[in-house]
């Protein structure tokens, strides 16, 4: 091999440089000379797109449900199935102590108790469908929730929204599932409840058992995704979430897009439901 092979050459350098300080001043030395991938090399290889702008979740308290987050000016109007948390939320918010209940709403006897011990703050009123400077708070359907262990996340979640979940008076052990879920469907057929939560470490025999049982629709809150899809397409009504494998802002997430739905079975899936059940029995 020569020298001629193997030693630049100074005036083709010399050359190559002038051309390049030529193009820069041109182009007042702004503009970047574009970079190829090298060859054999896809242009997207190894280089991913910037992230679409994420929206924040969205949660109970910015859908305008409770608990009362804003400053009334008003007596609170509450309607529904009112539990003892809620009156005590209810006479927090309110600017002088005293609440409504709408002539419709229906009181648990430890809600009544909490109206005997001080009656001169309530008031029965027919709550008309707008309220003018009212603000009306219909707290709907309860929705049960339960779990079979202990988890600081599940902990915070249901008490953070203890407005909406309520308890299932059972043991928290995996052995009481059955018995939930039994209790579980038949608060949902007669209206008692809109639905349910289940927290639990493993979900192949609550998916199992609950959707053996008629009028539950159970899912398996996988991702965000899965639950909108459940919601969607077939009106679930029992969410069931692996604590071990989510954390608090999966979970709470995914709690929040059922507390904020209706949640009703499409016709379509109604004829089907009955015609599994048929061939079932």
């Amino acid at each position: 091999m020569t020298d001629a092979m193997t030693t630049p050459d100074p005036q083709l350098i010399a050359r190559i440089a002038e051309q390049v300080l030529r193009a820069m001043q041109a182009s007042g030395g702004s503009t970047p000379a574009p970079i190829q991938p090298p060859l054999g090399q896809c242009p997207g290889a190894g280089v991913l797109p910037d992230p679409a702008p994420v929206s924040p979740p969205v949660t109970v308290s910015q859908q305008g449900d409770p608990p009362m987050v804003q400053a009334l000016t008003e007596p609170p109007v509450i309607d529904g199935l009112i539990t003892a948390n809620m009156i005590d939320d209810a006479v927090a918010s309110s600017p002088d102590g005293s609440v409504i209940l709408a002539a419709t709403a229906r009181l648990t006897p430890l809600a009544q108790d909490k109206v005997r011990q001080a009656p001169h703050r309530f008031s029965r009123r027919q709550v008309a469908a707008t309220q003018g400077t009212l603000q009306a708070i219909n707290y709907g359907q309860p929705w049960l929730w339960w779990t079979c262990g202990q988890c600081p996340a599940v902990k915070q979640i249901v008490e953070e929204r203890r407005h909406r979940l309520l308890p299932m008076i059972a043991p928290r052990e995996a052995a009481a599932l059955p018995s939930v879920l039994t209790d579980m469907a038949g608060a949902i057929s007669t209206g008692r409840a809109a639905g349910g939560i289940l927290f639990v470490a493993q979900a192949a025999k609550p998916m199992c058992f609950a959707n053996r049982l008629r009028g539950i629709r159970a899912i398996l809150g996988h991702c965000d995704g899965s639950v909108r899809q459940g919601l969607r397409d077939l009106g679930a009504n029992v969410l069931i979430l692996e604590f071990p494998y989510n954390d608090y802002d999966q979970m709470a997430g995914r709690v929040d897009s059922m507390l904020a739905s209706s949640p009703a079975v499409p016709a379509t899936i109604a004829h089907a439901l009955h015609a599994v059940e048929g061939a079932r029995s």
